[in-house]
This record gives C-alpha cells, structure tokens and sequence, in this order.
C-alpha cells in the first residue's frame, strides 16, 4: 500500500499514514522515518523500469555551444622608412671622392719667443717671422727632432718643450714636397694621364687640397692606402648626392 503514496505524503508527515487509534495533533515523527527507506525502494525500481523502457534518456546529454575568447596573434608593424633610409645611405655611398693634401702653413713659437710661420704663397714657400717676410722662396726648412732644433737659410733656433715637434716633421715634409714627385705618384698610384696629374697637383700645391677623382669605394681605398705608402696625405669622403 506504500508504494501507491506520493512521496510528498510520506516526507511531510500526511494523514494517509497516520496509525489508527492516533489523533492528527499526536507526534508521528518516528512512523514517519519508518516508512521513507520503503518509500525510496520503491521510487527506485520505478526509476530503474523506466529506464528499462527507455535505455536511451539516460545517455542523452545536451550540448551547448560555449564562445570561448580567441587570442588574436599581436600585430607586427613593419617600418619600411628605416630600410628606405638605410638603402639611400648606401647608395650615397656607391662613390667615394679621392682627396690629395700638401701643408700651406706651419706656425710655431720658438725658444726666444719669435712666431715663425712658413706658408704657400702660390707656388713659393715663404718665412714670415713676427708677421714679416723674411725668406722669400725658401728651399729647405731642417727639424733636428732629438735635439729639438731647427735650421732654415738665415739662421738656427729651437723648439719649446711644448711643441709637437713631429707634427711639424710631417707637416714639413708635405709642404717641401717635390712637384714632380707627387705628379708621378698620381701617374703610378692612380693611372692618372700626365697633363691630369700635373692639373692635381698644381692646385694640391697651391690650395693645400685637390680632388684626384671620384671612384667606387674599392677603388677609392685601394688608390688612397697606395698614396699613403708614398709619404703622401689622402683621403676619401662618400659623394653626397647633393654634389655636382
């Protein structure tokens, strides 16, 4: 008689299963226990019956679709003016000018306190002493560098001990050089013709600086160390592409 009871009769206590001979405000809480373990047997094999009937319901599982967030890969930015500027650089730099140097001007204060200067006034080398002419067209100019002297056709005298008595050695050397020297070295080193190599080094001599030509950097290094072995004083500077 039990299992036809709904179950809400049994857990709450309902008249339907109240004792006979007992009053509906008398305590009924310990029939009550009782009676649930037979209760769930019940509702148990009718749960197991139906699922007998229906094997199926059991397994079925709803899905629900789920957004999940999606990590986008960060965005790289190329920079394409950087390697713009880097190729024009380059570029800039596919030629390179050749530069020859010879020394128009040497000062220096010796021990008794004169100010020598030798300069290039054109073609001719020219002591000035205390800014007046004192040698015109002067032909050698001696550098003692041991004993810190120095000896040109009038006379002798001696470096301070602050002078940088080898700077003016080579200093020296590029303003006494031969003409005609450096005319052959242009013709040798940088396969100048002879008329184009007198032209360099005429304006070398007068203006302390010439352009020997324009070339590739491979050319412009190789013809400059071959200068430099010479004794001489070259260099080379990228051709902008502003120049002429």
């Amino acid at each position: 008689m039990l299992s036809s009871i709904p179950l809400r009769c049994l857990v709450a206590g309902h008249p339907l299963i109240r004792p006979e001979g007992t009053h509906r405000g008398t305590d009924v809480q310990p029939l009550r226990w009782a009676v649930l373990p037979t209760s769930f047997a019940c509702l148990t094999c009718h749960a197991f019956r139906q699922l007998r009937r229906c094997p199926g319901r059991a397994l079925r599982i709803r899905r629900r679709a789920v957004e999940m967030p999606v990590k986008e890969s960060p965005t790289v930015l190329a920079a394409p003016a950087v390697n713009v500027e880097e190729e024009v650089r380059q570029k800039r730099a596919d030629q390179y000018r050749l530069l020859i140097f010879t020394e128009v001007l040497i000062f220096f204060t010796d021990t008794d306190g004169d100010q020598i200067r030798i300069q290039k006034d054109g073609v001719s080398v020219n002591e000035y002493v205390n800014d007046r002419l004192e040698i015109r067209s002067m032909e050698y100019f001696d550098i003692d560098e041991k004993a810190r002297t120095y000896h040109d056709p009038t006379g002798r005298g001696a470096f301070r001990p602050s002078e940088d008595v080898q700077g003016l050695v080579r200093k020296r050397d590029l303003m006494f050089l031969e003409r005609d020297f450096l005319a052959r070295c242009l013709m040798t080193v940088c396969s100048l013709k002879e008329s184009t190599a007198y032209q360099v080094m005429m304006k070398a001599h007068t203006e302390g600086m010439a352009v020997v030509g324009v070339y590739d950097f491979e050319t412009a290094e190789t013809y400059c160390a071959g200068l430099k072995a010479k004794g001489l004083s070259a260099d080379i500077i990228p051709v902008d592409s502003g120049d002429s």
